[in-house]
Formats: C-alpha cells, sequence, structure tokens
C-alpha cells in the first residue's frame, strides 16, 4: 500500500561540507493512505531510533478520515538545522549519515514501535488488528550544523 502514489520523494538528503551553503531547513512529508476510510490515523516522527530509542517531542500528529483512502492532511516534519535543537532532532546537526523516519498506524504502537491489536475482540473473539507502515529518509550530514 505504501509503494502506492504516496511514497514520499527525495528519499536521500545530502548536506553538502561547502561552509559557504547555510544549514538548511529540512522538511519531510508524504501523503498517508489506508482503505479503511474511517480510520483516524497517526504519525510519530523518529530520528535515528536505532541511537536513541524515542519518538521527536511535539511531532506526533492525527490524519482525520475524510471518507476516501488517501488523507486530505499530509504527515510532515520539518527542522532547522540553524536551530538550537535537543535530542533526538540534534543528531541531523552532527556529522555522518542519520535516518528519519515516520511510523503511521491506525491504533496504538506497543514496544519496538509494533501496532497493537484493537480491542474489544468483536469479530468471534479474534482481535481487530491494526497496522503499521514506516516511511524513511537518509540524510548524510558533511559537516556539523550550524557551524562552530
Amino acid at each position: 500500500m505504501e509503494e502506492l502514489n504516496v511514497t514520499p520523494a527525495n528519499r536521500v538528503i545530502e548536506i553538502p561540507a561547502d561552509a559557504t551553503v547555510d544549514c538548511p531547513r529540512l522538511e519531510f512529508g508524504f501523503f498517508a493512505e489506508d482503505p479503511d476510510v474511517d480510520d483516524v490515523l497517526t504519525v510519530k516522527w523518529y530520528v535515528d531510533y536505532h541511537v536513541i530509542q524515542a519518538a521527536v517531542d511535539n511531532a506526533e500528529q492525527r490524519l482525520t478520515a475524510n471518507g476516501k483512502p488517501v488523507r486530505n492532511d499530509t504527515a510532515s516534519y520539518t527542522v532547522d538545522l540553524k536551530g538550537l535543537l535537543t535530542l533526538p532532532e540534534s543528531q541531523l546537526q552532527q556529522i555522518g549519515p542519520h535516518v528519519v523516519e515516520a511510523i503511521l498506524f491506525d491504533g496504538t504502537l506497543g514496544p519496538q514501535r509494533k501496532p497493537l491489536p484493537r480491542t474489544p475482540a468483536i469479530d468471534g473473539g479474534v482481535e481487530n488488528p491494526s497496522y503499521a507502515v514506516s516511511y524513511a529518509w537518509v540524510v548524510q550530514t558533511m559537516r556539523s550544523c550550524p557551524l562552530p
């Protein structure tokens, strides 16, 4: 499903080593799709989850149902590398490769960001499953931001 017309573009972003270029403002986003048109979808954003196992504060979004599979709202996240950032966002200011992830889900996330079944179990005692889809971008930071 995530490989249809909702796939985000520009999945690899490079911050060049050229010190004459300002540290950029990074923007990530995608359109979400869910065939269950009545579901409210949630998006959580992560930076370098493999290092810091925490979501980005104040970046969780709810995408409301609109009666269509593709939602009207865009899942989006912006980070200004010139600013004073805290973990996990400040990882993007350090030299090296980084991963920015968005987890789109229709229920609740449990440990290791896995979707938990919805309750109550209404179909003959079978729990109603939920799903989670991840979108990822690689950010290759070739110099520290902001410049020392």
